[in-house]
């Protein structure tokens, strides 16, 4: 049976939401330490293979406001205070003739970023905007930004 654009939109919404309120449901406060890894990494992975399923659309030139620094600074908060000392890694660029340096890398900026890029269009499909420019740009965020910081993310948390 073959799934539709839409539908193919509409599973990955559903993923984008749970991630979503997953991060939106961290505490504020640094927690006793227990991550909840398998709930993150089922989520961070449903959001990646999802998203590799939008639909590629054609938009109209309508605009997806983006998310206000302040929002996304709280939020960085509560990555932060839930990856704790665990933050940071080490990363490497693959790809060129010549090796790369290494840099260091934050699950918490990681999480916040990819956050941030879904959060806007969430809030731009609830507010009415047509579903094939929210998917358009959900795609375009993926491709362009969010899906490195999720893979760095997969990677970084499974070593965690």
């Amino acid at each position: 049976m073959e799934v539709s654009e839409r539908e193919r939109f509409d599973m990955f919404v559903e993923s984008a939401r749970a991630f979503c309120s997953w991060i939106e449901g961290l505490p504020e406060l640094p927690s006793d330490g227990l991550w909840d890894l398998d709930e993150a990494l089922a989520l961070i992975s449903a959001l990646l293979a999802d998203g590799h399923r939008l639909p590629v659309v054609v938009p109209t030139d309508a605009e997806i406001p983006d998310v206000p620094q302040s929002e996304w600074s709280a939020v960085h908060g509560r990555t932060l205070a839930w990856t704790e000392a665990s933050d940071n890694y080490w990363t490497v660029e693959p790809g060129g003739s010549e090796p790369s340096e290494a840099t260091l890398g934050s699950i918490a900026d990681d999480l916040a970023d990819t956050w941030r890029d879904l959060r806007g269009c969430l809030t731009a499909l609830d507010s009415g905007s047509l579903w094939q420019d929210v998917s358009w740009q959900f795609r375009f965020d993926m491709t362009s930004h969010w899906r490195k910081h999720v893979v760095e993310a997969l990677r970084a948390l499974h070593h965690a």
